[in-house]
């Protein structure tokens, strides 16, 4: 036999076993397609209407941060008809909460994520480094973003301060071109040992122009502002709740939120900031629920609470929270006169670790006991660890107050009643 018929016969033969491989991976995909009528045979939830299978997969979903391990992420890798179910499901992604290292490795899951949702109002919550390809998919549907909590924990960086601060790399200055007609809450959570672009922050704040709901929270003192000297305040006519670290006043003067009816200023120290005086002097908005929390207040800066109380006429509601008992006793005293609508006051302790000695307890009762004849109606007094230090004769007061027509609790963080026999 020539050579020339030996490759001619090599190359029948390489061409049956071409078409027979051809054959047998055509057999295989018809067993995956038999195996899946199977498993719809056989699985009850592919029996249920969508309608049906949709609300048991809602179910699933545990309201912690989405893992690749997780539902609703999970359910698109049981089977085929599972993945059909929970990708036709718009409800079941319209919560987006996720708590990664380093989001960019994830960006096809979040891309995925945004699409499934469809026309359904997005609420999305991220943990982690915001990049571009982030931050990208999600302005791409930020017309369907109703709320955005952004927890700043990890960034990459090459430029150091001086002072051993960096800067936050962040691109939430790749803005949409539209403004976020639908977003109602925004969260910023940051870290004391990042530098942050506020000029970025405000940026964002710009296009939300029905904003209700707007909260600071962590973020690190102010340090170096990259912000002009002659930009105009952000209006936010929309917004109601506004929560923030009370050292970070200097920004409050890029900020004018006339409709505001509930303000938290944590770790306040110096309520006459001339930053704070001027935003409520500017917005002068309608507050009805003043949150102050505090870890030191120093005489000085305590004089000038009436001041500030003068600002917000309209406060009914003031919430004291972690306030050294004396300090609280001494701004309860002057409560009547300069608040002079209040109806409710809650005092919080949420870590009671130095426990007051039976004389401050007093102090605070006898204060509790000057609102007697005011039009404060109800105390609430919250303590986590229940009142330590405090003798009999200090819980009976407390029980007197109540005696007195004022609506007077004492509960520990899980509401359980601390003067009770």
């Amino acid at each position: 036999m020539s050579e020339l018929e030996i490759q001619t016969l090599i190359a029948k033969v390489s061409a049956d076993i071409e078409r027979q491989t051809e054959v047998l991976r055509g057999l295989e995909r018809d067993k995956k397609l038999l195996y899946r009528r199977l498993n719809a045979v056989r699985d009850p939830v592919a029996k249920l209407p969508l309608e049906i299978s949709a609300e048991i997969f809602l179910h699933c979903v545990d309201g912690y941060p989405v893992t690749p391990e997780s539902a609703p992420w999970l359910l698109l890798h049981v089977c085929h008809a599972w993945t059909e179910i929970a990708a036709a499901t718009p409800a079941l992604w319209t919560e987006l909460d996720l708590h990664l290292r380093r989001l960019e490795v994830f960006p096809e899951l979040l891309q995925n994520w945004l699409q499934w949702t469809r026309n359904c109002p997005l609420k999305i919550s991220l943990k982690g480094y915001v990049g571009p390809r982030v931050a990208s998919a999600i302005w791409l549907h930020s017309q369907k973003l109703t709320s955005l909590h952004v927890h700043f924990t990890g960034v990459t960086v090459d430029e150091y301060y001086d002072d051993g601060y960096y800067k936050a790399v962040g691109d939430l200055d790749t803005l949409p071109q539209e403004p976020l007609f639908c977003l109602r809450e925004l969260t910023f959570v940051g870290r004391t040992d990042i530098e942050f672009s506020w000029c970025s922050i405000f940026q964002v704040l710009r296009i939300c122009p029905n904003l209700v709901n707007l909260d600071f929270q962590s973020m690190p003192l102010i340090r170096r502002l990259d912000i002009p000297n002659d930009l105009e305040p952000v209006l936010l006519p929309s917004l109601r709740r506004f929560g923030s670290d009370g050292r970070l006043a200097k920004y409050l003067q890029y900020i004018t939120a006339p409709r505001l009816e509930t303000l938290t200023f944590r770790s306040v120290q110096d309520p006459c900031d001339e930053n704070i005086l001027s935003f409520l002097r500017r917005s002068s908005p309608p507050v009805r629920v003043l949150e102050l929390e505090s870890s030191y207040i120093s005489d000085p800066d305590f004089a000038r609470f009436p001041e500030f109380f003068a600002l917000l006429p309209t406060v009914d509601h003031l919430k004291l929270r972690n306030w050294a008992i004396d300090r609280a006793a001494q701004l309860i005293r002057i409560l009547p006169l300069r608040v002079p609508n209040l109806r409710t006051l809650e005092l919080f302790y949420d870590d009671f670790s130095h426990p007051a000695s039976d004389p401050k307890w007093n102090m605070l009762v006898t204060s509790l006991g000057g609102c007697r004849g005011s039009r404060i109606q109800s105390i609430r007094l919250t303590v986590a660890r229940g009142l330590v230090g405090a003798k009999e004769n200090t819980r009976a007061a407390f029980r007197e107050l109540g005696a007195g027509g004022m609506d007077v609790r004492v509960v520990d963080d899980e509401g359980q009643d601390l003067l009770s026999a």
